[in-house]
């Protein structure tokens, strides 16, 4: 299913389409184009299925947009400082400052 509209791609990706595209015309070989993009061969047959099936859309990364591997939920977040504050393992001097660090972040 080919979408259309407006698509942002990094720069990776503009170099992903020019090469897929090369490969549909013929113009360039799987392995050569394994190399140029310093991927597998399996991993171009995966990426041609996508382009083929999706267009464009289908090389952009998929995990654009969603939340980060590395992200901790606020509500954990502030419970554990909460906890830690009332064992006295952190100090309120280290949540102030964390919470001013948070606003000058966010404003």
């Amino acid at each position: 299913m080919v979408r259309s509209g407006l698509l942002t791609m990094s720069n990776d990706g503009i170099d992903r389409l020019s090469v897929m595209q090369c490969v549909l015309k013929r113009g360039l070989t799987q392995e050569r184009s394994s190399s140029q993009l310093a991927i597998t061969t399996r991993q171009v047959r995966l990426l041609i299925e996508r382009y083929r099936g999706d267009g464009a859309y289908g090389l952009v990364t998929r995990n654009r947009g969603g939340v980060g591997n590395r992200t901790t939920a606020t509500q954990a977040r502030d419970l554990i400082l909460m906890v830690l504050l009332h064992k006295n393992i952190v100090t309120y001097r280290y949540l102030k400052s964390r919470q001013n660090q948070y606003y000058r972040l966010c404003c």
